[in-house]
């Protein structure tokens, strides 16, 4: 049976357990007894002991083998252990849980069952928890200080021992261009720039509802078609500018000619696929016959990351 000793010295708190260790990570505790004890009703001892207990419990129960409990090992899909951080909160914090940060239904479940990289270590929850814990706090009606946390606090409460930071600083900038209530205090490439959780919606939700009006394949291609028209009129080095053309409609002859794929066709570093396969069809076919010529082809591919912030 699992036995769990409590025991307070000075500040510090120890958990220990004769069968099986829950070490669990500084920055926790610094998180909880620096922020969330500023907000009233929160105990500084009780209200502690008595989340990281429900905590301990269910990664018991999930079999969770993080090496260490950080930030981001919070259970925040388990209702339990949610309830006991979104109690103290104003209204609207178990919307913005569910939606953006974790669940079955959350945006980062979704990204990370797309992207296997993110997936593999449940970066971008993990990264969401971490922002959640450290942040969302500073939403309490009368906290004055500076919001949210920079991009080595969020790493600090995500990085397990052995793994590589660059996973989830590449989740963290693939959130900031994809959650609804995620809010950042300038240009994610700084690592100066903050970023916080707050229960009113980004300007993401707005730009999410005046999407809905336009139709991707038609309006919005075409106004991208456009911009590249411009764009690629001083190509003069160029014997032709093909843009989103089909391979029939491009020549088969000696002229160096310039491809650009559609937005269909995009590159990844990750998964090449989309923009090789459509290279591979324009170089070896003309239509329905063969293409001779394909070495004279030029082509440029949109970039995955950023297709979704340019339409």
């Amino acid at each position: 049976a699992y036995e769990i000793r409590l025991s307070l010295v000075g500040s510090e708190m120890c958990i220990r357990d004769r069968v099986q260790a829950y070490p669990i990570h500084p920055e926790v505790f610094d998180r909880l007894y620096e922020d969330w004890t500023t907000i009233d009703g929160f105990q500084r001892t009780r209200g502690v002991l008595k989340l990281m207990a429900k905590v301990i419990y269910r990664l018991w129960q999930d079999d969770n083998k993080d090496l260490m409990i950080l930030p981001g090992s919070l259970p925040l899909h388990d209702g339990s252990s949610r309830n006991e951080l979104t109690y103290y909160l104003p209204a609207g914090w178990d919307a913005v849980v569910e939606k953006d940060i974790d669940g079955d239904r959350a945006e980062t479940t979704e990204l990370e069952n797309r992207e296997p990289r993110f997936g593999q270590v449940n970066a971008a929850r993990r990264v969401a928890r971490t922002l959640f814990l450290g942040s969302a706090p500073s939403s309490v009606a009368g906290k004055a200080g500076i919001r949210g946390l920079d991009r080595a606090r969020v790493l600090l409460g995500c990085l397990q021992p052995g793994q590589t930071s660059a996973i989830y600083s590449d989740a963290l900038n693939r959130l900031a261009d994809r959650l609804h209530y995620l809010n950042s205090s300038g240009d994610k490439i700084q690592d100066a720039t903050r970023y916080w959780f707050d229960t009113r919606a980004n300007l993401r939700r707005e730009m999410e509802d005046r999407k809905r009006r336009f139709e991707d394949s038609s309006e919005v291609l075409g106004r991208i078609g456009e911009a590249l028209k411009k764009m690629m009129g001083s190509a003069a080095f160029f014997d032709g500018v093909h843009i989103f053309t089909t391979n029939a409609d491009v020549p088969d002859d000696s002229a160096l000619r310039l491809v650009i794929l559609s937005p269909d066709h995009w590159y990844s570093r990750d998964d090449e696929r989309q923009a090789t396969t459509a290279v591979l069809d324009y170089v070896r076919n003309n239509g329905t016959k063969p293409r001779y010529r394909g070495n004279r082809l030029v082509f440029l591919a949109p970039d995955m990351a950023v297709l979704a912030r340019l339409r």
